[in-house]
């Protein structure tokens, strides 16, 4: 959520910054709110009726059919994109998530952001490359 700012700044004007999330009704308004995204044009769609992703996920379940998860999830990103046509770019808010960011990206076309990706820029700005 925290990369929400930036990627509003680089999508096109006018579109929306789609948030697949774990359970939709536990990411509320006083979350938004904390990292100060709340005025931002967001859809939010949960991956609450996805079954093998609740039960490992939300449920505990100790074993995970990975195809039937990225098909979930998969499933959320087409899902996402159908109701809110006007999306320019996907955040993972769920940590669980980045395994299927690259599924999702080539499914919708779109940006896709996630707790890598917000670990990756704060290594590369601390662990610089030397351009010879």
């Amino acid at each position: 959520l925290l990369q929400i700012p930036l990627i509003h700044q680089i999508i096109r004007k006018g579109l929306k910054i789609g948030i697949i999330t774990a359970h939709k009704q536990s990411l509320t308004d006083r979350h938004l709110a904390g990292v100060g995204i709340q005025s931002y044009p967001l859809a939010i769609i949960g991956m609450d009726d996805a079954e093998e992703f609740t039960a490992v996920f939300i449920e505990g379940k100790t074993t995970i059919n990975t195809e039937k998860c990225r098909k979930e999830m998969i499933s959320a990103a087409r899902r996402l994109i159908a109701l809110h046509p006007d999306v320019g770019a996907i955040v993972l808010e769920c940590t669980n998530m980045p395994p299927y960011a690259k599924d999702i990206q080539e499914v919708t076309g779109l940006p896709v952001f996630d707790v890598v990706t917000m670990i990756n820029y704060g290594y590369a700005v601390i662990s610089r490359k030397r351009f010879n």
